[in-house]
């Protein structure tokens, strides 16, 4: 575990250093998230872990379809949209039991 985590903070400090000298932001994102996910699964599992990362990004897209992120079309979220999102994010909370 030791040795995965230290890949990845040497990882994170080269992405810091090249998002800082090239002034581009979004690159980071990638590898907090991995550090995130490498981070949370000794901890709460891998089946837990995968379904908070499945949860999470079905609740950003449905946020970047109300407000049209990154120039797509905009979608409104209905009742049902919610609670499909509300039952993954209860499946996450089974699974951790």
């Amino acid at each position: 575990m030791r040795s995965i985590l230290t890949s990845y903070l040497v990882g994170l400090i080269t992405c810091i250093v090249a998002v800082l000298a090239s002034r581009q932001s979004l690159s980071i994102y990638g590898v907090v998230y991995l550090v995130i996910v490498v981070w949370l699964i000794p901890r709460i599992g891998s089946a837990a872990t995968l379904a908070l990362v499945v949860a999470e990004q079905m609740i950003a897209t449905l946020v970047f379809d109300q407000i049209g992120l990154f120039g797509i079309a905009t979608r409104t979220i209905d009742p049902l949209k919610i609670v499909g999102a509300a039952s993954l994010v209860v499946g996450v909370i089974l699974i951790r039991r």
